[in-house]
């Protein structure tokens, strides 16, 4: 058995497991995996970066840049849930499956 510290050794994933995950986030949240697949190859992520330059004018513009893009993914987001909700999949049919539930702030929890 070899203990390994977390914090000193860098996190790896198998690239299998990755294609799987991703594979996997894009049956259940496509509406999801589109946007970030969008913000991730746009120029806006490196452009939303504050700087110590920045002015005041330029760093509410990027904030304002960041909001608009987090409304978009929530709203994909609950359009993604809305469906999966509707699908009538139930995380009750196993004794061993894994449920979300979102609370009324829009925060996910993970039952078991």
């Amino acid at each position: 058995m070899t203990t390994v510290d977390l914090n000193e050794a860098p996190f790896k994933i198998k690239e299998e497991h990755l294609n799987c995950l991703q594979a996997l986030s894009r049956a259940v949240f496509p509406r999801c995996s589109e946007v970030l697949n969008k913000i991730m190859d746009g120029d806006d992520i490196s452009q939303l970066q504050y700087t110590r330059n920045d002015t005041p004018e330029l760093r509410l513009t990027k904030r304002r840049k960041y909001m608009e893009l987090q409304e978009v993914l929530t709203q994909a987001f609950d359009k993604d849930n809305e469906e999966f909700d509707r699908s009538g999949i139930s995380s009750s049919s196993s004794s061993t499956s894994i449920g979300v539930v979102r609370s009324n702030g829009g925060k996910i929890t993970i039952k078991k």
